[in-house]
């Protein structure tokens, strides 16, 4: 549904595919840096970093109900993320 509607509002194919890899992957919160690895290797750095913002902003917009956890569990991704990177350990993309 949503390429669908992206393409009808004339979105570039690149916007297109990053927009939906964000709206398939963002209720997908990593609990292990394993799970990390796995899912930078689909998205990339850059597209994770986007999602932890987008998973951050999500959680604000909820109830209050387990936020604290929900928030930490984004912000360890985000850390784990940048472990991955600065030890240089390999990703396929």
């Amino acid at each position: 549904m949503t390429r669908e509607i992206l393409k009808d509002l004339k979105f570039s194919n690149n916007d297109i595919d990053n927009i939906c890899m964000l709206v398939k992957y963002h209720d997908n919160h990593v609990v292990n840096k394993a799970a990390t690895k796995r899912l930078i290797a689909k998205m990339g750095f850059e597209q994770f970093r986007t999602l932890a913002i987008l998973q951050e902003a999500d959680i604000d917009a909820q109830s209050d109900y387990n936020r604290q956890a929900k928030l930490a569990a984004t912000v360890q991704g985000l850390i784990w993320a940048d472990e991955i990177e600065k030890d240089n350990e390999a990703v396929k993309i």
